[in-house]
Order: C-alpha cells, then structure tokens, then sequence
C-alpha cells in the first residue's frame, strides 16, 4: 500500500515542492547532506566484489576515461562557451569554478540505479578527483585571480565520499551482510537524494526565484 513511499519518482519530486514551499527547514538539513550522500555512496558501490576493486590493472583505463572526459572534453567545453558567452565577471569566474571542478560523486549511484558499468563509474570519477587536486588550485588561482584556494576540503570531500565509502562498503559485504539490505537499496537511494536535493533548493530557493542584477 505504500510501496510509493519508497519509489524516486514521488521522492525526488516530493524534494523539489518543499525545497520551493518550505525552504526554512533546509537549515536543519544542511549538515545531513554529506553524510546523506556517504550512505548513498556506500550502498551503491557495496555490489563490486572486492576482488576487482583490488584488480588494479584495471583501475588505468577508468582513471583516464574519467579525467579525460572531465577536463579535456567537459571542462574545456565550458571554458571555450564562458569565454564566448560570458561576460559578467562573477558569472565568468562561477563558470570557471565549474568547468575546473570534479563530477559530482551521485554519478556513481546513478550509474548503480539504471545498472551500468559501476566500477567504471567509480574509478572514472576517482580519478577525476584526484587529477582535480592537481588541476583545479592552479588553473583557478591562474584564471580567476584568487589569492588561495581551500585545497584541505577537495582532499576531504575525496576521502569522505569516495575513499570511505569504499571502505565501508566492504565491511557491508562480510557474512553477506549486504544481501539483507538489498530489499531497501532503492529506497535508501532515494531519500539519501531527497536529503541533498532539497536542502540544495531550500538554502537557494530565495536565489531561484530572483532575477539578479547579472542577468538584466
């Protein structure tokens, strides 16, 4: 009877209608968002036998693909639009910040949601956080201007959301522990999104609705 209560189609819209009418109890939220996203991260990658995680003759080509398609493709791309397109120096500099910036780290759950390659994903977007520690403090600091660059909170979003998971993710497998959460997998999914995506549309609801001085 209330199976809907755990599917992603009533959840993940469910998120938008009170990140727009009920914004204020995003504060409350706000410090759930990582820890939402870590047991997410955690569920997701828990399916990848250990043995092939440890195969690290296979890590090469998704760390390539995955720093390659980030920089070279996607973030180039958007350097080349900003530098045509854009003007306006804090929209400018914002679309630096996310030409320059890894993937966002639900790629890997979405890609354990519509059952694709998750180890790919995983690496992928392993190595294009890890390359960003390199790549991103200088080219921003060299392209905006900036002075200094917070380089302690990249390495922690990259040991809390992706290192640690990945550890955790094996303690889930001993005596076959994560075979009983399998039946939950999709739900826990799916409001660990509603966790990120309406706290996200809460904190910048006031943002969403006004037309700024950039944009007249």
């Amino acid at each position: 009877m209330f199976k809907f209560l755990g599917h992603r189609n009533f959840i993940l819209p469910l998120a938008l209608v009170l990140g727009f009418t009920c914004p204020q109890l995003a504060q409350w939220t706000k410090s759930l968002t990582v820890p939402a996203l870590a047991v997410v991260m955690t569920i997701s990658i828990a399916q990848i036998p250990t043995r092939q995680i440890l195969k690290w003759q296979s890590f090469l080509r998704p760390l390539a693909i995955g720093i390659l398609f980030n920089y070279l493709f996607l973030g180039s791309l958007f350097l080349i639009l900003n530098k045509w397109f854009i003007f306006q120096d804090p929209i400018r500099i914002g679309m630096i910040l996310v030409a320059l910036a890894p993937p966002g780290v639900a790629v890997i759950p979405f890609t354990s949601i519509l059952s694709g390659n998750s180890i790919l994903s995983l690496f992928a977007t392993f190595g294009a956080y890890l390359s960003s520690i390199f790549i991103m403090p200088g080219l921003i600091l060299l392209l905006t201007g900036a002075k200094v660059f917070p380089m302690s909170k990249l390495i922690l979003v990259l040991i809390v959301l992706i290192i640690l998971p990945i550890a955790f993710s094996r303690l889930l497998l001993l005596k076959d522990f994560y075979k009983s959460i399998i039946p939950w997998k999709g739900t826990v999914i799916n409001w660990g999104f509603f966790v990120v995506i309406f706290t996200v549309i809460g904190l910048n609801q006031k943002s969403l609705f006004r037309t700024t001085e950039y944009l007249n």
